[in-house]
């Protein structure tokens, strides 16, 4: 849409930038589709339209509307720090919210997710949107009885450790190589 498509506010409410598009209406109907995986720049974009009168189907987005900066230490090492939230055109938070659609539609994700992919050992404290693919499955064969968030929580790690002594491995409770191997060798098996 043209015009305003995000803007920013920092801890204090107080608005640090905004984002623009001076694209015009194409002229063609247009919807949005949305789910639970949707996130970040995505969700970004569906808020914009639907701001903007496109109807978003689907369901309610992950909610990951943060921006985060990096600064660097006197010794050279960086911190990073979530600094500013980002916000739909019409004040729409999407941290923590998502996009809810306006006409929703639930479907049975979970059994037509593809096999996990090996992208690092993970363990407690990781966060990613393969870790809440990951808690999903982990939940679809009775390991977590927690809803997904993203989070490598406690409550994942002793999923994964359950799933590693069913299994034969050592339960160790991180997500590595070995593990995924065998999780999707039984993730085939389950769907």
């Amino acid at each position: 849409p043209k015009g305003l498509i995000v803007y920013t506010e920092d801890r204090s409410g107080k608005r640090t930038s905004e984002y623009s598009s001076s694209l015009r209406d194409r002229g063609f109907p247009m919807v949005v589709l949305v789910n639970e995986n949707s996130a970040s720049a995505s969700e970004i974009i569906a808020g914009a339209l639907q701001d903007n009168d496109v109807p978003v189907i689907g369901a309610t987005s992950y909610g990951k509307g943060t921006v985060q900066s990096s600064y660097e230490l006197k010794d050279g090492s960086y911190v990073k720090l979530t600094t500013n939230k980002f916000f739909t055109p019409k004040g729409k938070e999407i941290q923590g919210n998502g996009v809810t659609p306006d006409y929703p539609v639930q479907m049975d994700m979970v059994n037509r997710m593809p096999a996990l992919r090996f992208i690092g050992t993970q363990e407690l404290g990781s966060e990613a949107l393969h870790i809440y693919q990951l808690q999903a499955m982990l939940a679809a064969m009775d390991y977590l009885k927690a809803q997904a968030t993203g989070i490598y929580d406690q409550a994942t790690a002793d999923a994964v450790a359950a799933f590693q002594r069913a299994n034969g491995l050592g339960p160790s409770g991180k997500l590595d190589r070995e593990t995924t191997d065998v999780f999707n060798q039984r993730w085939e098996k389950h769907t």
